[in-house]
């Protein structure tokens, strides 16, 4: 009877051993793939995860110029909810000419609630070696908010606030909004838009106000994405600026993304 007693307090310590041990093998795969990135584009998180980083490349013809232009970008999570992103017009081929603005950006989340995610963003084109143009002549603010819920995320007032500081002070407001889904597996798709814009010009040292509707103005644009594993996507656009001169506007473009992390610890 003492043994039978005996070896059942010892498989009683087994599976408790034996739990723990499974509980740790979790928490080590669900650190992993915290680590590794979602390939589903929408469960990946609003901010870059701390250390993380990308680097984006993208080229877009205009049909009806012909030109291509390419630019080259990085995000990277610099602490906890607080990312921090780098990017380069790049060059235009055709009608060949060699951007001189580099854009620096931040963005924090400072909240996330179940099936609403909202933050607040900066960026600053920093225009070099510029002959009639300062350094900053530009200030971008947005107030991204994204909904969404198992198959469905949409977006709107990510570019919300530009205000031009030289060579006289204007500023505009845009309304711009995106819907997008997870179509199979992988693959995401995305359309985004815009219901206007208002703008103050001060061209002549006069403020002068005027409002752009969509009905004026209406951009277009369908983004397809395929993650090819955790580290790699490929995309490919479509769009107008504007569909009212769809032949005058019409633009396509490719684009390829790498991932990788641990790079602040």
């Amino acid at each position: 009877m003492k043994n039978i007693f005996s070896s059942k307090i010892y498989l009683l310590i087994l599976s408790i051993v034996s739990i723990n041990a499974f509980s740790e093998d979790i928490k080590n795969v669900e650190n992993v793939m915290i680590e590794r990135y979602s390939t589903k584009a929408l469960f990946r998180p609003s901010i870059m995860p701390t250390g993380m980083f990308s680097v984006a490349s993208n080229a877009t013809m205009n049909t009806n110029k012909s030109n291509i232009n390419w630019n080259v970008g990085s995000t990277f999570g610099i602490v906890k909810d607080l990312q921090g992103s780098a990017s380069y017009d790049g060059l235009e081929f055709n009608e060949f000419a060699v951007s001189r603005t580099i854009n620096l950006g931040l963005k924090y989340n400072y909240s996330s609630i179940n099936h609403l995610s909202t933050s607040v963003s900066l960026g600053l084109p920093i225009h070099i070696a510029h002959k009639d143009k300062s350094v900053i002549t530009d200030i971008n603010f947005g107030l991204p908010a994204v909904i969404y819920n198992d198959m469905l995320a949409g977006g709107i007032l990510h570019d919300l606030f530009t205000l031009t500081v030289k060579p006289t002070i204007a500023c505009a407001f845009n309304f711009p909004l995106w819907i997008g889904t997870q179509v199979y597996e992988n693959l995401w798709a995305d359309v985004s838009t815009s219901f206007g814009k208002i703008e103050m010009t001060n061209e002549k040292n006069q403020a002068e106000w005027k409002n752009v509707g969509f009905w004026k103005e209406l951009p277009l644009k369908l983004n397809v994405l395929y993650a090819i594993n955790h580290y790699f996507d490929v995309s490919a656009n479509i769009g107008l600026k504007d569909a009212m001169k769809a032949k005058e506007t019409l633009h396509f473009g490719l684009g390829v993304e790498f991932r990788g992390g641990k790079i602040f610890g």
